[in-house]
């Protein structure tokens, strides 16, 4: 498994999830940063050629399509296109970690929205299919 991609596009992900009604709220990027230092971080055992756990590049991506202010849609669908291409590398306890972590950030700030849930019942159903 390419470590740095999968950390990328879950970056993607967890951005969507945060951007899909139009702004990202501090809370919801409070609720990223605190997924990748308690649940990444501590499982991650590479690191870059900087010495940085592989597990940043999620907040890094994050970071970067929140400065661009990039489409929720696309970011969403890039997730499960890779997804759906890596599926084989993939196992239940990672399924589990993505799944946790996606409700976190949706459930960052005043609940889950309809556009959040319609995500992640897309995400479980991807999910499912492989």
């Amino acid at each position: 498994m390419n470590r740095q991609l999968f950390y990328k596009e879950f970056g993607r992900l967890l951005y969507a999830l945060a951007a899909v009604d139009g702004r990202v709220a501090p809370k919801e990027a409070e609720a990223l940063k605190r997924v990748v230092k308690e649940q990444l971080v501590p499982h991650e055992l590479f690191r870059d050629h900087f010495g940085s756990d592989h597990a940043f590049t999620t907040e890094f991506e994050f970071d970067v399509l929140v400065d661009r202010k990039a489409d929720a849609d696309a970011c969403f669908e890039s997730f499960i296109a890779y997804m759906s291409q890596h599926r084989d590398e993939q196992h239940a306890a990672l399924d589990r970690t993505i799944l946790a972590a996606a409700e976190e950030v949706a459930q960052a700030f005043h609940g889950v929205n309809k556009k959040e849930l319609g995500y992640l019942i897309e995400l479980r159903k991807a999910m499912a299919k492989h």
